[in-house]
C-alpha cells in the first residue's frame, strides 16, 4: 500500500518498525452497582487532552475532538453510536450490521468501512482510513497486536481491556469513551439508566427463594459453547435471579461443550445464545442428542434461545430490556 502524503509515508514506516516488535515479542461476577468510579465521572474533557487509561502504561492523547472514528470492536461501536452518533464513526465491524449481534443496525449499516468477521483488524488497512482515533476492546491477540502497531504508528487508540464482563465494566467503558468523547454527560445519563433498570430488576427478584441453575451455551464460529463465569451474560443470569449451572458444574472459562457435558451438568433451564444469527438450528449438534432431549430442562419446555445483541456488552444501555427478559423467563411470577 503507497502512500502519497509525507504524514503517511512516516506511519508506514514505523507500523514497520511496530510490525518487528510484535514478531519479537510474542509468545467473581457479582452483581454490583454500575456506577463508575469517581476519578472517572468527575473529570471533564478538554481539548487537548490526556486521558489515564486502566491497563495502559500511557495515556490517551488526544489533539482535538476526534471527527474520523476507526472503531474494531463491536461493543465499543454501540457505546460510541450511543454518546455522539454515528457521525464521526468511519469503520466498524461486520457484527455491527448484523440484528443477532448488535441493535443500532439502522445506524452502522451507512458507516463507509466494514471489518469482516473473523478477521484480525489489518493495522495499515486501518491507517489508510485516515483515523483521527481508534477504539479498540483487547480481547484477543489480534486485536492487542492491532492496538500496538496503530499506537505506534502515531495514532490515538483508546484501548479497553476489562472486555465488558459485568455490568460494571460495562458502565466504566461509557464513562471513558464518554470523557475522550466530551460526552461525559451523555455518558452519565446512560449509565445511570443502566444502574437504575438493573436496580429494579434486582428488587424484583430480591425475594425469591429458588433460583435456577441456568446453563448459557453461545453459538460462535460453527460450534456451541458453554460460558462460564467469564461474560456478562452469567453476571446477567444471576442478577435476574439465577445461577450459572457452568460456574456449578466446575467450569472456569467459556469453552466447546459436548452432549454429554450438558447432560452431566443437568441445569433446571438452558439458555441458547444466538451470536451467529443463525438460528435454533446451529445448536442441533448438540440439543438433538437423545441423551439432552430426555433433560427434564429440554421435557419440560425450560429452553430457550436469546438474541445476543441485548445481553452481551453489545447491548449498551438496551442491557437493561436483555436482563428484564431474563428474569421475566426465570421468574415469570415475580416480575409480571
Amino acid at each position: 500500500m503507497m502512500f502519497t502524503s509525507p504524514g503517511r509515508a512516516a506511519r508506514r514506516l514505523l507500523l514497520s518498525v511496530a510490525a518487528v516488535s510484535l514478531l519479537a515479542g510474542c509468545g467473581s461476577t457479582q452483581a454490583t452497582s454500575t456506577q463508575a468510579t469517581p476519578a472517572q465521572a468527575t473529570s471533564t474533557a478538554a481539548y487537548p487532552l490526556s486521558l489515564p487509561v486502566p491497563g495502559q502504561d500511557q495515556p490517551l492523547v488526544l489533539k482535538s475532538r476526534p471527527e474520523r472514528i476507526a472503531v474494531l470492536s463491536p461493543d465499543a461501536a454501540t457505546a460510541v453510536d450511543e454518546l455522539v452518533g454515528i457521525g464521526p464513526v468511519i469503520a466498524v465491524p461486520s457484527s455491527s450490521q448484523r440484528p443477532s449481534t448488535s441493535v443500532r443496525v439502522q445506524d452502522f449499516a451507512h458507516v463507509p468501512h466494514v471489518i469482516p468477521d473473523g478477521v484480525n483488524p489489518d493495522p495499515e488497512q486501518v491507517l489508510s482510513w485516515n483515523p483521527d482515533l481508534v477504539v479498540v476492546t483487547a480481547r484477543h491477540t489480534g486485536e492487542t497486536d492491532a492496538s500496538a502497531a496503530l499506537t505506534q504508528a502515531g495514532v490515538p487508540v483508546l484501548t479497553l481491556t476489562n472486555n465488558w464482563q459485568t455490568p460494571k465494566d460495562v458502565a466504566d467503558n461509557i464513562t471513558l469513551i464518554g470523557r475522550a468523547l466530551d460526552a461525559e454527560a451523555k455518558a452519565a445519563e446512560l449509565v445511570s439508566r443502566i444502574d437504575s433498570g438493573m436496580a429494579a430488576v434486582r428488587e424484583q427478584v430480591a425475594s425469591v427463594t429458588e433460583r435456577p441453575s441456568v446453563l448459557i451455551m453461545p453459538n460462535m464460529g460453527g460450534k456451541v459453547y458453554v460460558s462460564a463465569t467469564n461474560v456478562l451474560t452469567s453476571a446477567l443470569v444471576d442478577a435476574a435471579g439465577g445461577v450459572n449451572a457452568a460456574v456449578e458444574a466446575g467450569y472456569t472459562h467459556t469453552m466447546p461443550v459436548s452432549p454429554e457435558q450438558v447432560v452431566a451438568a443437568d441445569p433446571d433451564m438452558i439458555m441458547l445464545i444466538d451470536v451467529m444469527g443463525a438460528g435454533e438450528k446451529s445448536f442441533s449438534a448438540v440439543m438433538d442428542n437423545p441423551a439432552v432431549r430426555k433433560l427434564p430442562a429440554v421435557r419440560d419446555g425450560k429452553v430457550r434461545l436469546f438474541s445476543a445483541s441485548k445481553i452481551y456488552g453489545i447491548g449498551g444501555v438496551e442491557l437493561v430490556d436483555g436482563l428484564k427478559d431474563i428474569a421475566g423467563w426465570l421468574h415469570p411470577t415475580t416480575t409480571r
